[in-house]
């Protein structure tokens, strides 16, 4: 009970200041020194805490490691999302330990590809989300990982290219570039300085020779989806052409052709103006008759309407005609004697 009594009047005393003088210093000092190496502690384990909770750790299988290293970074569909945790030997294997953000979800069919991050040679882990539900044991296996770079296939290309090699032509090579080479230091210096200065440029321009790449490959990509497109445009455009060659053709022929009907109506005219100015005479007077005709007809229709109109308005009552005449000279009984007349006494 005083062991606690003293630890809560040290505690009091830390958090008093110089206003508590009350409580031993040794106990206060190693009260002190506990409270900060909690603090410290928290302070250090908190963000490593808030990783692991908000992360879900999964593994991966590689042929080899390819430059792969602790705290790598982690792509998820092209978007950073983790790290790479720790790797370890198995076998012939390589096992990648990693975690990634509890939002990502990993299906069955889940990639994983160790990939270049610049020309210089920075590395990173590329996982691509594939498939439904969980990622199996949280592992992807050997089949459906790939790296950037064999080492069997380095050494394997390695020795067939060493079979190839043609010593005497690289010692002539060497030889070559033995008295190519200035025998000037200062020269020899300024050279490797200029490479030295381009191999910088390199490096602060990553980010734009990337780019620069990056829109080489979307534009050979475009063109190449585009191909298709492109050869029938060629191909309509050929087309056109010949159909317009043609056509020029014809009317090339059309023109010649009416070259040649005038050259010979200005001849056959020519040759026969005699005849032609008959030929016109004839139609004139042939001209002149129709006219006259035409007079005559008109005439004859003004004249022709109101006997017609006659003609049917007295035989309009029937199997007879009617005839009307003056009967002035003709006596009464007479018409009666022939019965033209009814009454008559």
């Amino acid at each position: 009970m005083r062991r606690a009594q003293q630890i809560r009047d040290a505690l009091r005393a830390v958090f008093a200041g110089r206003r508590g003088r009350a409580g031993n210093p040794l106990v206060v000092g190693a009260v002190g020194i506990v409270l900060v190496a909690l603090v410290m502690t928290v302070a250090l384990a908190a963000p490593r805490a808030t990783y692991l909770l908000r992360t879900n750790g999964y593994t991966a299988e590689f042929a080899n490691a390819a430059g792969l290293q602790p705290n790598d970074p982690v792509y998820v569909a092209g978007v950073p999302a983790g790290r790479v945790e720790s790797l370890e030997l198995a076998a012939d294997r390589v096992i990648v330990t990693f975690r990634v953000d509890g939002g990502q979800p990993l299906g069955d069919r889940t990639t994983a590809e160790v990939r270049l991050r610049t020309i210089l040679g920075k590395i990173y882990l590329a996982v691509t989300p594939a498939g439904a539900g969980e990622l199996p044991g949280g592992r992807i296996p050997l089949a459906r990982t790939s790296v950037p770079y064999s080492l069997d296939d380095l050494a394997s290309e390695a020795q067939h290219v060493a079979r190839e090699l043609d010593v005497p032509a690289l010692e002539a090579m060497m030889h070559t570039l033995a008295e190519a080479v200035p025998s000037d230091p200062g020269r020899i210096a300024d050279a490797l300085a200029g490479a030295t200065a381009a191999a910088e440029m390199l490096s602060r321009n990553d980010a734009r020779i990337h780019s620069l790449l990056q829109a080489s490959k979307s534009l050979t990509s475009i063109v190449a989806g585009q191909s298709r497109d492109v050869e029938l445009l060629v191909q309509n455009a050929t087309t056109v052409v010949s159909i317009l060659e043609a056509r020029k053709e014809s009317l090339v022929q059309l023109v010649e052709d009416l070259r040649l009907l005038t050259e010979h109506t200005a001849t056959f005219l020519t040759d026969n103006s005699g005849e032609m100015d008959a030929l016109l005479g004839n139609m004139r007077s042939v001209t002149d008759t129709l006219n006259r005709n035409a007079e005559q007809i008109d005439v004859l229709m003004t004249r022709l309407p109101p006997a017609l109109r006659a003609a049917a308005d007295a035989s309009g009552n029937g199997n007879w005609v009617d005839v009307h005449a003056p009967a002035g000279p003709i006596p009464d009984n007479l018409l009666c004697a022939l019965g033209v007349m009814e009454g008559c006494r």
